[in-house]
């Protein structure tokens, strides 16, 4: 994967600096390997790193649907095309879960829902002779669909929705945006 540029890079367009950020999150969420033993022998202290995975995720929800108030505001892009974009990115399926899981992070409660996306479980999990722990967070996407789907995968589908929605209205993505076109590797729940 290529690097997000920082804000201190040139950007085109305000917009594309936060959703550069989501997209160095993104990096951070696919990041789910962890070494069973540190460099100094000891074991892993996994619960700490269940929760410092646990709010990269959740960053990654908050950024990636504030790209919509970035680009609300981003008066460089045509009102037309700005408009158009908004509406589509209220009505796709993906950013809706991640504006529920955005909204009851930031707001402690969810006080209103689009779809009753919601937490779901965390796992940490091993095979033996492996030398990494895996950690996958899993999300209830919503009401209607109760089995839970991993947090790299709902990442992935949220961001390439911002890619389909800027391309349709020919805005550019930042420099250095993931690659999007493989799904990443998720394990199946046990919960």
């Amino acid at each position: 994967m290529t690097h997000a540029p920082r804000p201190e890079e040139r950007l085109e367009r305000p917009y594309q600096e936060q959703l550069a950020r989501a997209g160095r999150l993104y990096g951070r969420v696919l990041q789910r390997a962890v070494p069973l033993r540190g460099a100094d022998g000891k074991p892993t202290d996994i619960d700490s790193r269940i929760i410092d995975y646990e709010d990269d995720v959740w960053s990654f929800f908050i950024h990636c649907w504030h790209v919509r108030d970035w680009l609300k505001h981003d008066t460089t892009v045509d009102a037309a095309a700005r408009d158009r974009a908004l509406r589509a990115a209220e009505d796709s399926q993906w950013l809706q879960v991640c504006a529920d899981l955005a909204n009851g992070r930031k707001h402690f409660e969810l006080r209103r829902s689009r779809v009753g996306a919601g937490p779901s479980t965390v796992r940490a999990s091993w095979t033996y002779g492996a030398t990494e722990w895996t950690l996958e967070l899993y999300v209830q996407v919503s009401d209607a669909r109760p089995e839970p789907v991993a947090a790299a995968e709902l990442a992935w589908q949220a961001l390439r929705a911002w890619t389909q929605i800027l391309d349709a209205e020919q805005l550019p993505m930042p420099p250095g945006f993931p690659d999007l076109t493989t799904a990443p590797r998720v394990s199946v729940p046990a919960c």
